[in-house]
């Protein structure tokens, strides 16, 4: 058995993977291998990729297309890059339509459909309020925010204020920012998933940042299995272990990525109807969905509701997901019934 971890500079770490492969068949000539591995950067953090197949695979070949993907989305998505085609966007004037890209479209809309299931939890314009905390593209806090302040960001929040005009035409009928990082890697996810069954491959498992999706199973009879991290800053360690085949999994935590200033804590989920970063008792949630896109969105609300209010709407949605929340004598879990059909017994 092989424990695969993820590289020490991954920004948000939050589930890690448990592979048990065979050895691989390499053919030189054709540059074929029927077990494959590929990795790299993307999106401020790390993907990792896992082929197999009996027919082989063709290393050079796919990781310049997943490459391409990846780049694409990147200048599409990215606020951190000025010429991306979101960055354009917020950079218009009110009541200014524009046109986006088939793919841009696809994350837009996702994103304001879970804005309203969520009633504002998951909010696509949070994005002044993440800057203003320093988890956006300015940096970290040099002063914390006053009240004042967090009014003018929260005056710059909602996503009501985003009007289609057309299928792909959308405008702004208030200065807000538009901010798709918390379902742009969930997206990657899916479309490299689309890539490898285009190219024929259907035993695959794809991570980024620990976004991930199984495809078919590994072996016969043997699924993948996935860990789910307890949340703990100071070390890394399995909390449960998943079975997975045509499911994808997300999970969004407090305990990754934060920082203290002045002696405080700041998660850097920041809660869309505040303005502040959330201070509920919830560690972390994992939720299952085959649109790791979708569970990447809806795991970031069920953070900003905390435990109960979390626990509800995904119990009313048919959400499977996995709550570790903070007690006064360590952590206690959670989970809808849903989700429990997936843990290893």
């Amino acid at each position: 058995m092989v424990r695969y971890l993820q590289p020490a500079t991954q920004i948000r770490w939050l589930l890690f993977i448990v592979f048990c492969l065979a050895g691989c068949d390499v053919s030189e000539p054709q540059k074929l291998e029927t077990s494959l591995h590929l990795s790299g950067p993307t999106m401020g953090t790390w993907y990792n990729i896992k082929v197999v197949s009996e027919v082989g695979v063709n290393r050079d070949f796919l990781s310049k297309k997943i490459k391409t993907v990846l780049s694409d989305i990147n200048g599409l998505m990215s606020t951190y890059d000025h010429g991306s085609e979101l960055s354009r966007f917020n950079q218009l004037p009110i009541n200014t339509p524009m046109e986006f890209s088939s793919d841009t479209v696809i994350v837009l809309k996702m994103a304001l459909d879970l804005s309203v299931e969520t009633e504002g939890a998951f909010d696509v314009t949070v994005g002044p309020a993440v800057n203003l905390w320093g988890f956006g593209p300015d940096g970290r806090l040099k002063n914390k925010p006053s009240e004042i302040a967090i009014n003018e960001a929260l005056s710059q929040v909602g996503y009501q204020a985003l009007v289609w005009h057309s299928d792909n035409q959308l405008s702004k009928s208030k200065p807000v920012y538009v901010d798709l990082s918390a379902i742009a890697k969930g997206f990657a996810v899916d479309k490299i998933a689309a890539l490898l069954r285009e190219q024929g491959y259907s035993r695959f498992l794809v991570d980024i940042g620990g976004e991930l999706l199984a495809g078919e199973e590994k072996s016969p009879g043997q699924n993948w299995k996935v860990a789910v991290e307890q949340p703990d800053a100071h070390q890394r360690a399995i909390q449960k272990v998943i079975s997975l085949r045509r499911m994808g999994v997300a999970t969004s935590g407090d305990y990754r990525n934060f920082y203290e200033f002045e002696g405080e804590r700041y998660s850097h989920t920041i809660d869309p109807r505040t303005g502040k970063p959330v201070a509920n008792t919830l560690a972390s949630v994992s939720v299952l969905h085959p649109s790791v896109a979708y569970a990447d969105g809806i795991a970031t609300a069920l953070m900003v509701l905390g435990t109960e209010q979390g626990f509800a709407l995904a119990n009313k949605l048919g959400i499977s997901a996995y709550f570790i929340y903070k007690t006064s004598s360590g952590f206690e879990v959670k989970a809808t019934d849903g989700f429990l059909n997936y843990l290893m017994r």
